[in-house]
């Protein structure tokens, strides 16, 4: 999964929090959320919390077939949408390699020290 998301030029996704992991490799991504309606009247297991499709996600939300295709098109001819690269680089500010030591070393600051 990891190599053909590396590999892709956009993620086509509905809900999948694989768009995150395409935008922390700057992959662009479409949201195709045909059954919208279903989904967010409780016909998935999904529960509506804070996060907001349209608002905070990292790219176009399309719910029929030609506008998905336009979206994809649309990246294709003028690249990511300088919005939803704005908000890929708010969410993730360090790409350098060292997240796993940040939050290990988050982690030992929350401990007492009777516990270190």
């Amino acid at each position: 999964r990891q190599d053909v998301l590396a590999r892709a030029a956009v993620l086509v996704t509905d809900y999948s929090s694989m768009a995150f992991e395409a935008a922390y490799i700057r992959r662009p991504v479409v949201y195709f959320q045909f059954d919208a309606d279903t989904f967010f009247a409780g016909g998935h297991a999904y529960r509506k919390g804070s996060w907001s499709y349209p608002d905070r996600g990292f790219g176009p939300v399309t719910t029929t077939v030609p506008e998905a295709i336009g979206a994809v098109a649309a990246i294709g001819e003028h690249g990511i949408d300088p919005e939803y690269a704005a908000r890929v680089e708010k969410s993730f500010p360090f790409r350098d390699g060292r997240c796993c030591p940040r939050v290990v070393a988050a982690i030992e600051a929350l401990r007492t020290p009777a516990e270190r």
